[in-house]
């Protein structure tokens, strides 16, 4: 009763205020009183005459100017409304909105007014590919950007001055600093397809042109902001820029159109409609090409044929052609004019080697060679010597630079189909641990294999390779052919896994079938197989061999699966002879003493503690411990049975109770995180160990080229699955039809509690305790971070009703009558952190982990430092 006779009280004060917030017309007339105005019916009619007179267009510019500066007053005027409505206004406030609404409405120029505005069409379509180029949050996860990529199949470029070397990936070009091989800038085209060439201004280093093949762009490159685009009316391959000396600014493309090639000139310089010259065509395709002296010489390669064109006049595009026949196929080429000689020197790279792109300095005192594992390096000519290197995630993925003539070898009769890989990742800190092949040619087809035989290792703030180390042997000196003219592989790292400061790798190698003449069992008789255990030294930032175990499961008998203890120094494998193998390490004793390393601390060797038999000979299997170690869950399967779990007792050997019954698919994952059992087939299915039931479960999508993927995360009590799915309305290759989702489940609720957009394929994820709770990397090679933020740290939300299928997760679920019901179990509370926990300490170590990442060149950006410090002292990896 008192706040209502307090607000009649100030009812009309209130009024008062508003009818002086009025706007005043200052003696001028309103709408429609000026003979020189239009009222707006007669402003209709006058828009739709074919040929307005000037005194009405006049008219109707006065009336369009007048409408502006009463929409503007009535906005003014509502703002001022609105804010004595949050102070506590009457009741009248809510109508005077209204009215002022209405009043605003009723003063807006009809949709004929906009009839005459000039209406320009968007120069290129909608980007949906590159929406996965940027990152997503959401309240209580955060999925980063993609970070490095697979290096195109483009020649990088010096900048004039050689400060900075621009390499191209999927959807951005990188500048690089030549002096510190740090990233400098990243200029993102937001094109919808990838970048198909690029180029720098010849005038200008300041601009760039780039093309997704539809479309020409030009940049600024200190900012990034696009200045223009336009259609290119072919498909590029190629670009180059030259201004002529009759300052006719051009740009050189490589075109296709059909079946035909030709190479064209855009001029620049005559406005929008951009002028195309064609200067030759060709039915074979044409690969490279270079433009030199202001445009008078063309050097270009189609095949095994060098062609030089000369511009017959200067300043018109008309020029004479002249092939020049190789013996070998021309995969790159360079071109510098020698001072004091007419004609140019052409530098040519030949061969299958992993070179796949040579560059030379404007000045020539440096080359720029890309090669086929993903990096880049500069070389000094004076001394042959790198002075630059750059190098992404080396994992195998989809070749989609130029296509190569296919030439039979002893090795592949027929051509050679692309596959989808799924690469070994493990995460250890901030650093990603990565099973790479020797080479990764973005060509196609490539006959080199693809066996896993380095390690590197990347840092995941800054994407800077760390080091690259040999885990097999390998044939970088040795020779790698054999008599009849076929490649000697290396062996093939299969298995690895990671913990504290050790990494352990399983490796095989069978002699080529050529060899067995055929023979399949044979080769499996000639199997080598090998479990070694490497240290991390801290000195030198690579892993050193300490032991490596021949033929751990018996002669010839694969290893199917190994699995880490966390927090120990314990190790399980299964092999293809039904036996468990649980390796522990034991100090080095020498003449009865314990033998110590230059360090000072004890050097160990692995020896196997406990043998476990199972049931039946397997030919699949997958294992994982329980946090505090007392479990070890294992799925196997063999021809005639099909897959089974058990629950095993990794000291005594014995099996525990175990409720999972016949697994209907192919096990892809299993972990275990606290009492509860993760298991991953064509279903998802969390069981609860101690209650002896079904937590909850979904039935799977069949997969659709690529594996499912499980990364279980014991620090942050979450697991993660990877699932493909099909791009919608997608046509051409494997790569882009598929998709893959991130889905973050916690074991003791059956909705998620992160879902990611559609991503490009992942092909490896893997969990770390560092900040990041998740990394991925796609089939692209990028690498990404799924971090949690504090949300998780307070109390979980209540069980809601479990879902039936993962596509209800999606929204397109159709229920089935026979579909299983899941039970779901009570939610668990995760305690907060306490509120003195603010002034916790921190250890010297994990600081001095945090601050020295490595070498300069892989120290990640200020702001990254920042958050890691911040998370350190907040405690945030102990939630």
């Amino acid at each position: 009763m008192a706040k209502r006779k307090h607000a009649e009280a100030i009812q009309p004060e209130q009024n008062e205020r508003n009818d002086s917030k009025k706007p005043r017309t200052h003696g001028r007339k309103p709408i429609g009183d000026d003979p020189a105005i239009l009222p707006e019916h007669r402003l209709k009619d006058l828009l739709q005459q074919a040929n307005p007179s000037a005194d009405d267009r006049k008219a109707a510019k006065k009336l369009a100017k007048r409408l502006a500066r009463q929409k503007r007053r009535d906005e003014k005027e509502t703002t001022s409304k609105n804010k004595d409505k949050k102070a506590g206004t009457n009741q009248d406030g809510g109508k005077h909105d209204r009215a002022a609404q209405t009043h605003k409405e009723s003063s807006q120029p009809s949709k004929g007014s906009d009839s005459r505005k000039k209406t320009r069409r968007k120069p290129e379509s909608k980007n949906t590919d590159t929406d996965d180029q940027t990152e997503t949050r959401t309240p209580s996860w955060i999925l980063s950007a993609p970070r490095g990529g697979r290096m195109l199949d483009l020649d990088p470029v010096f900048s004039p001055n050689e400060e900075n070397l621009l390499i191209a990936f999927a959807h951005s070009v990188n500048v690089y600093s030549t002096a510190t091989s740090l990233l400098k800038r990243e200029i993102k085209t937001g094109h919808s397809k990838p970048i198909s060439a690029f180029t720098l201004s010849s005038t200008n280093q300041r601009i760039m042109y780039t093309t997704d093949g539809d479309y020409i762009s030009a940049w600024e490159c200190l900012g990034g902001r696009k200045l223009d685009s336009w259609p290119a009316q072919s498909q590029i391959h190629n670009l180059a820029h030259a201004r002529l000396e009759n300052t006719q600014e051009l740009l050189y493309t490589i075109g296709k159109v059909g079946r035909a090639w030709k190479i064209s000139a855009h001029r620049l310089d005559i406005g929008p409609s951009r002028q195309i010259v064609p200067l030759r065509k060709s039915k074979e395709p044409i690969t490279g090409f270079e433009v030199l002296q202001h445009g008078r010489i063309i050097v270009a390669t189609s095949g095994p044929v060098l062609s030089i064109g000369t511009m017959e006049n200067p300043g018109h595009l008309s020029y004479s052609w002249r092939d020049i026949e190789c013996a070998e196929w021309i995969s790159c080429f360079d071109v510098r004019i020698v001072e004091g000689v007419q004609n140019p020197r052409v530098d040519i790279v030949v061969g299958g080697a992993p070179v796949e792109s040579v560059v030379v300095s404007p000045t020539g005192s440096n080359y720029a060679v890309r090669l086929a594992d993903n990096s880049t390096m500069i070389l000094s000519t004076a001394e042959f010597k790198p002075t630059f290197s750059v190098a992404g995630a080396q994992v195998p993925a989809i070749q989609g630079g130029r296509k190569l003539p296919y030439i039979p070898s002893v090795d592949f009769p027929t051509e050679k189909k692309q596959t989808l890989h799924s690469p070994l990742i493990a995460a250890q800190s901030n650093h990603l641990l990565c099973a790479v092949p020797s080479a990764t040619p973005s060509r196609v087809p490539s006959t080199l294999p693809l066996n896993a035989a380095y390690l590197q290792i990347i840092d995941i703030a800054s994407n800077q390779q760390i080091s690259r180390q040999a885990l097999t042997r390998t044939k970088a000196t040795d020779l790698n052919i054999g008599p009849e003219s076929n490649t000697i592989e290396e062996p093939n790292v299969v298995l690895m896994q990671v913990s504290r400061d050790w990494l352990v790798t399983v490796d095989e190698w069978m002699p080529p079938k050529k060899d067995m003449n055929g023979d399949e069992e044979a080769q499996q008789t000639r199997r080598e197989v090998h479990l070694k255990f490497w240290s991390r030294n801290d000195d030198s930032k690579v892993y050193e061999l300490v032991s490596r175990i021949d033929d751990p499961h018996d002669t010839h008998n694969r290893v199917l699966d190994l699995a880490v203890a966390p927090g120990t120094h314990q190790f399980a494998t299964i092999g293809e002879d039904s036996l468990i193998r649980v390796w522990v390490a034991r100090p080095r004793i020498r003449d009865g003493s314990i033998v110590m390393n230059q360090q000072g601390g004890h050097l160990f060797d692995w020896r196997c503690n406990t043998t476990i038999s199972i049931d039946a000979q397997s030919t699949m299997a997958k294992m994982a411990y329980s946090p505090d170690e007392s479990c070890l869950a294992v799925a196997y399967t063999s021809p005639s049975s099909p897959w089974t779990i058990k629950i095993i007792d990794p000291e005594l050997g014995t099996s525990k109770s175990c409720p999972y019954g016949p697994v209907s698919g192919p096990v892809t994952g299993l972990g275990i995180i606290d009492r509860y059992l993760i298991v991953l087939s064509d279903q998802l299915h969390v069981w609860d160990l101690v209650n002896q039931q079904l937590a909850y479960g979904f039935t799977l999508a069949p997969s659709k080229g690529l594996p499912d993927l499980l990364a279980v995360n014991i620090e942050h009590q979450t697991f993660a699955i990877a699932l493909p799915c099909t791009k919608e309305s997608s046509s051409g290759t494997i790569a882009s039809k598929l998709r893959s989702k991130v889905i973050i489940f916690k074991p003791t609720h059956p909705v998620p509690i992160f879902v990611s957009k559609p991503l490009l394929p992942v092909t490896a994820l893997a969990a770390t305790d560092s900040g990041h709770c998740y990394i991925t990397v796609d089939l692209d090679a990028q690498v990404r971070t799924i971090t949690a933020g504090q949300a998780l740290t307070g109390t979980a939300p209540p069980a809601p009703i479990p879902a039936r299928g993962i596509q209800q997760i999606y929204g397109d679920h159709k229920e089935s009558a026979g579909e299983r019901q899941f039970s779901n179990v009570a939610s668990i509370n995760i305690q907060p952190r306490a509120e003195d926990d603010s002034a916790r300490t921190v250890s010297p170590e994990k600081l001095a982990e945090v601050l020295d990442p490595g070498p300069r060149h892989t120290m990640p950006p200020v702001a990254e430092l920042f958050q890691r410090v911040a998370r350190l002292f907040a405690g945030m990896h102990e939630t």
